[in-house]
């Protein structure tokens, strides 16, 4: 390992003095790269829980250490920001390494647009499976069109927290948003889009404008 102090913390984990796995490995790797860009975070890192415990293969398989190598070499700050939120603190399921994974390419293109995302009430307390979808079509339909993420980003009812039903409207609008920008425009201008998304008006995005 190249940080020495990094090192020396590592080999008095009972995990590596009990001898290192593949999953281990690499998350000693995804530190020491991060320790490259800044050394600070990597020591916060090795002091949370479920790096001290020993990285599981779960842990291994999600690997949410390399993704926040990534976004800290894009936006430091960002990388803080994710590193600092309970659900990052306490372990990592699938769906939230997912999130980070989006998080990461969305601060590659729109800087931003991620810390607004960061900054979303619903997203300080864990990430459910409609949520990283609303994340990753958010950054899709930024790709296609910066305007209409931001206004749907804007959306009361995407403030404060996503539905299975404003998931899959979300979708939809990217989907519009692909085949032509000014139907999607104005389909967030409807006012029964702009109060909240329930099961009969998604049906009708998709009955009548797809």
């Amino acid at each position: 390992m190249k940080n020495k102090k990094l090192a020396e913390t590592l080999s008095a984990l009972s995990w590596v003095q009990d001898g290192i796995s593949e999953a281990e490995n690499l998350a000693i790797e995804s530190l020491d790269s991060l320790a490259t860009t800044n050394e600070k975070l990597a020591e916060t890192v090795l002091a949370l829980s479920w790096v001290q415990d020993g990285i599981t293969e779960t842990e291994a398989e999600t690997n949410p250490i390399t993704w926040l190598v990534s976004l800290a070499a894009t936006n430091e700050e960002l990388a803080a920001t994710v590193l600092a939120l309970p659900w990052f603190q306490d372990g990592i399921t699938e769906d939230e390494d997912s999130a980070i994974s989006r998080l990461d390419q969305m601060a590659r293109t729109d800087a931003e647009l991620a810390a607004t995302v960061l900054a979303l009430p619903w997203l300080q307390d864990g990430i459910t499976e409609d949520e990283y979808g609303a994340i990753s079509r958010l950054y899709q339909l930024a790709e296609a069109s910066e305007e209409l993420a931001a206004t749907v980003l804007a959306l009361p009812w995407f403030q404060d927290g996503i539905t299975e039903d404003e998931y899959g409207a979300i979708s939809r609008l990217y989907q519009l948003a692909e085949a032509s920008e000014e139907i999607a425009a104005t389909v967030l201008a409807l006012p029964w889009v702009q109060d909240g998304i329930t099961e009969d008006e998604l049906r009708t995005i998709v009955d009548d404008f797809l």
